[in-house]
């Protein structure tokens, strides 16, 4: 009965040969299991994002689709930005730093004219006449300036007030000779300076509140309350000469430029964290407004520096006057300025000295002008009259 039940065990071969067989059968010519297979065959994990139907394609699709409309404006516009912004790119010739630029001479000549305008008229009954002793030694100054690093001259056309709007202790007997020719045009023959042009204009205003000079596209104005830093004529042309820094490197376009950057900035952190518009744009002024101000200042005083060595003045009366001018101005919290301490200002000068002075000894015509300093030094710096 036992051996009746029990049935015969395969042989080796036998077993052999089937293995070979269900081999064969598993292994297709191409990797891709058949139909039958298919079922058998294990499945490969796959992560399924949370919230997504498994075996859905759509991930990518629907990260894009999450996007937020502003902010795919705001990318777009921003590739464009960087693409321009590069294109646009510059060196200042006389630092070689680099910086973006976009305005072009012409826009510069007609800025000129309307700053010109508008000077002329926020200062309407102040402007002093063009032969009044203060505007005769800062028309000397500038010329000599300008003259001596080939930068133009000023203009001869007499937009000035009337003698009688003068106060009297500022008077001068030759002054009843000049009067305010209403008729000139500020339209400029050529570019404006800066740009390429050659021909500066000179205001000089009463104003003892106001301690400040500045310079415009080449339209140079005075006030009169800046004589309380500047005692000496090498502290004017230091002032004059820094002003006229601003013009060379054509700082003022570059700010006009750059503001549309910084726009652009506030506008896109408006559409990507969705504060505030006047937040986004004060906080792009204090990060990259501010600091452009003051580095365009000390850019202005290195060139400064050289353009008055160059014309034969002492690079001493830049270090006096702004050491003046930090005791009238004391210094405040830096990063919210302007323009920077006067500290830092007046370490920069004094590490340029020796290089202003190796300028002024390269120039023929500083000569006379050093043998006189130097006979005059112990009577305390050449005086302003």
């Amino acid at each position: 009965m036992l051996a009746s039940t029990l049935r015969k065990a395969p042989s080796s071969s036998a077993i052999c040969w089937a293995r070979s067989v269900n081999l064969y059968r598993a292994r297709a010519f191409s990797s891709t299991p058949r139909p039958h297979l298919k079922a058998s065959l294990p499945v490969r994990a796959r992560y399924v994002r949370f919230g997504e139907e498994p075996g859905s394609d759509q991930g990518l699709y629907n990260t894009a689709k999450r996007w937020d409309p502003r902010v795919r404006w705001a990318v777009g516009l921003g590739s464009v930005a960087v693409v321009y912004y590069v294109s646009h790119l510059e060196q200042v010739p006389e630092t070689g730093r680099w910086r973006f630029m976009d305005v072009n001479p012409n826009m510069e000549t007609k800025l000129a004219g309307m700053i010109h305008e508008q000077i002329l008229r926020e200062n309407k009954g102040k402007i002093l006449p063009a032969n009044h002793p203060v505007t005769r030694k800062v028309r000397e100054v500038a010329e000599q300036l300008l003259h001596a690093n080939n930068l133009g001259h000023l203009s001869d056309d007499k937009e000035r007030r009337p003698y009688s709007a003068v106060p009297p202790w500022l008077a001068d007997d030759t002054s009843a000779d000049w009067t305010y020719d209403a008729s000139v045009s500020s339209e400029r023959q050529g570019l404006a300076p800066g740009a390429g042009g050659r021909e500066w204009k000179l205001v000089v205003v009463h104003d003892p509140r106001v301690v400040n000079a500045a310079a415009t596209y080449g339209n140079i104005i005075v006030y009169t309350g800046i004589f309380q830093v500047c005692s000496t004529t090498d502290e004017l042309a230091a002032v004059l000469a820094h002003e006229m820094g601003h013009v060379v490197a054509r700082h003022m376009s570059e700010r006009y430029s750059f503001s549309k950057y910084l726009w652009g900035f506030a506008f896109l952190i408006n559409a990507v964290t969705g504060v505030g518009f006047g937040f986004s744009e004060m906080a792009v002024n204090v990060v990259l407004g501010l600091p452009m101000g003051r580095k365009h200042e000390l850019e202005a005083d290195k060139i400064g520096v050289k353009l008055a060595a160059k014309a034969c003045f002492d690079p001493e009366g830049a270090v006096s006057m702004f050491q003046k001018l930090s005791k009238h101005s004391p210094d405040s919290v830096e990063f919210l300025q302007t323009h920077p301490a006067g500290a830092r200002r007046i370490k920069q000068v004094q590490d340029q000295l020796p290089e202003a002075y190796r300028i002024q000894a390269a120039t023929p015509e500083c000569a006379q002008v050093r043998d006189m300093v130097y006979s005059m030094a112990k009577f305390g710096g050449r005086a302003m009259w």
